[in-house]
């Protein structure tokens, strides 16, 4: 089947769709035999609590994670969501703090990063840009009476974790959206801006 999207420059080109799950897509450029994948962009945040001197992270499994040395695909993340439904940024995000968090934040209290400019993932194959974001919370923000989120639909089974700021420089990521918004914060913290 053939399907004209629209590239990164706003031209027309003629892909063959090779799968399409509705969720994703992979295609083929008929001329050259390139093939990518198709998605949904994608939203991340970290939040960071102060008067606990935390930031909010949680574990879940990951199919993709799953090896030898990781046999649950068990990651460390921070609260993200994909733009599957008709919604905006801020609205998204807020959405997805309270499902995988259970943090309830208004819309002023999120920050965009990197001037709102969504990041590519794997530019060479993959579509999907995720945009970064960062907040503060109140401990009010927080329900602590669960200890697991997540959407019951999407077989989600999250695990919200506060961490200290003092762990955060010797923690390992598998995730690259919270390895840099981690770092983005230590940085900034060390700048004397965010964190202090």
């Amino acid at each position: 089947m053939e399907t004209p999207p629209v590239d990164g420059s706003g031209k027309t080109v003629g892909r063959k769709i090779v799968y399409d799950c509705g969720f994703l897509s992979v295609e083929q450029d008929p001329e050259s035999g390139f093939y990518l994948v198709r998605t949904t962009n994608a939203a991340a945040i970290l939040v960071y609590v102060p008067k606990l001197d935390a930031v909010v992270m949680i574990e879940q499994e990951r199919v993709a994670l799953v090896k030898a040395e990781n046999p649950t695909g068990i990651s460390n993340e921070v609260p993200a969501g994909r733009f599957d439904r008709d919604t905006d940024l801020v609205s998204l995000l807020q959405s997805e703090l309270e499902e995988e968090a259970g943090i309830r934040l208004g819309r002023d209290a999120i920050k965009i990063l990197n001037g709102g400019i969504p990041l590519s993932l794997a530019p060479g194959v993959l579509t999907e840009r995720a945009y970064l974001a960062y907040a503060e919370a109140e401990p009010d923000d927080i329900d602590f009476t669960k200890a697991q989120f997540g959407v019951k639909a999407e077989n989600e089974k999250i695990l919200r974790r506060l961490v200290p700021v003092a762990e955060l420089p010797g923690m390992k990521f598998d995730n690259i959206a919270a390895w840099g918004l981690v770092n983005w914060f230590l940085a900034e913290r060390t700048k004397g801006g965010t964190g202090q």
